[in-house]
């Protein structure tokens, strides 16, 4: 094992106590006799099989082992007769050899690494949970005179005059003001996440080298920088180049907080600016505005117009106070005046539709046909599909010789849908039967063929049942 040089059978310190340790390990096996030379059944055993075996003495043992054999058949039968043996299947025994495996190898896949510099769940002490507690007890208590921006960062710099030398309970504090951040309405103000960041204090946690640095240092306040970063990216704040100066003071250009702001410029302002219909990232307060906004959003003709009512202006006695904004576009009253008046229309909702994390419930008058066709070979005279230089059999190789050069249709229209044509589209405050109802007879004044083509209402109740009414 060890070469047998002279100069080489000094042994070192750890050489030595591997040595000791093994040693203890086997005397501490022998005694108890777990193992196989120190166990004096074992030695029997070895002793007995190392004996040649006579005739006779094979002779019996093969009459024992046929007795026990049909002692263990006829046990076996016994048990089946009386339900209390189960055959397995192929299926189950390659399941339960399976789930073997399984057991003995763990599955990777399902238990993933956290790659956080914290655990998620990590081990709350005493201390922290005073800290917790009191920094609760600051929210609380300035939160009672309203809990809005000026109010939360006057906690901030609350805690800013309590703790100036030793900042204790810092992360702790943090952190509930990330919780509480969406409550009090400051969750996309980026002036709160950078008043934030300030309550790190300067060159404190800054690595004084690169082992220190890869390591990170201070994991504990550089993993709640990273959840305020994280904050601010789930709610699609992006950061500026002043927020980085105070990362970059504070933690260091090459620390994990530094990383992860950037990679957020990297790749928050190529999604900021990716969808072609953008939305505001502010939006307004007012519902009648973000009514006017989903329905111009929703709207496929570029000539749609928004007309927006309020039942008291219009109506005296109106059957209920609320707003109508209501959208249709000239193409669409010119499909009201070509529908047949004995084919009713339907209005449908109420569907949903978001605007950010806002979300808004609209109604849509729309006829169950496709949209009115002239029939084949009747193209009227001057029309834009009449050329007499144009050969039509030349353009479409399918045509065949019965057809004629006017067996042609009208192009559909933009509103045709697949399950059907929609002739208006209204938002409405209050989202009630009555509400829609006023909405159908304010449309009576702008499309008069309205009034004489039925009605039907198939709006969804909160029950989720349909309300069917009748024609109008």
């Amino acid at each position: 094992m060890f070469p047998r040089s002279a100069n080489s059978l000094r042994f070192s310190k750890s050489q030595i106590h591997m040595i000791l340790k093994r040693y203890k390990f086997l005397k501490r096996e022998f005694q108890t006799g777990s193992t196989g030379c120190a166990s004096g059944e074992k030695l029997s055993q070895r002793h007995q099989e190392a004996q040649p075996e006579t005739v006779e003495q094979k002779h019996t043992e093969n009459e024992q082992s046929d007795h026990q054999r049909k002692l263990s058949d006829s046990e076996l039968t016994a048990k089946n007769n009386s339900g209390q043996l189960k055959i397995l299947t192929n299926d189950e025994v390659s399941s339960t050899v399976k789930e073997e495996k399984t057991a003995k190898q763990p599955d990777l896949w399902k238990n993933p690494v956290d790659m956080r510099i914290l655990p998620k769940k990590p081990k709350i002490t005493d201390t922290e949970r005073k800290m917790f507690q009191l920094s609760t007890y600051i929210f609380q208590e300035i939160g009672e005179s309203g809990k809005n921006k000026e109010n939360f960062l006057k906690a901030l710099k609350l805690y800013e005059e309590r703790e100036k030398v030793y900042q204790r309970g810092m992360v702790e504090f943090l952190m509930t003001g990330l919780e509480n951040m969406k409550e009090w309405g400051v969750h996309k103000d980026k002036e709160v996440y950078k008043a934030m960041l300030e309550v790190f204090p300067k060159d404190k946690y800054l690595p004084k080298s690169k082992w220190m640095m890869e390591l990170g240092h201070f994991p504990k306040q550089q993993q709640c920088a990273i959840d305020i970063l994280e904050k601010m990216q789930n709610n699609g704040v992006i950061p500026d180049d002043k927020m980085e100066i105070m990362i970059e003071e504070r933690f260091g250009h090459g620390s994990y907080v530094s990383r992860k702001y950037m990679r957020m410029m990297y790749w928050m302002p190529k999604f900021r600016h990716a969808n072609p219909y953008p939305v505001p990232f502010h939006l307004p307060e007012d519902p009648i505005q973000l009514a006017i906004l989903a329905l111009r959003r929703m709207a496929i003709d570029l000539n749609n117009r928004v007309t927006v009512w309020k039942t008291v202006e219009v109506e005296e006695n109106p059957l209920e106070d609320t707003f109508i904004a209501s959208a249709q576009s000239p193409d669409q009253s010119d499909l009201i005046k070509a529908h047949p008046t004995d084919t009713p229309l339907v209005v449908k909702g109420s569907y949903r539709v978001w605007l950010r994390h806002k979300d808004l419930f609209y109604f849509v008058l729309q006829s169950n046909q496709g949209t009115p066709q002239e029939s084949p070979g009747d193209v009227k005279e001057g029309s834009e599909f009449e050329d007499p230089d144009v050969d039509w059999t030349r353009l479409n190789p399918y045509m065949t010789d019965n057809e004629e050069d006017k067996s042609i249709l009208v192009p559909a229209s933009i509103h045709a849908q697949d399950d059907g044509t929609v002739m208006a589209t209204c938002i409405t405050g209050t989202n009630s039967r009555d509400s829609v109802l006023t909405w159908i007879r304010y449309l009576q004044k702008t499309n008069p063929q309205l009034e004489h083509i039925p009605v039907l209402f198939e709006i969804k109740t909160h029950t989720g049942q349909l309300d069917v009414r009748q024609p109008v």
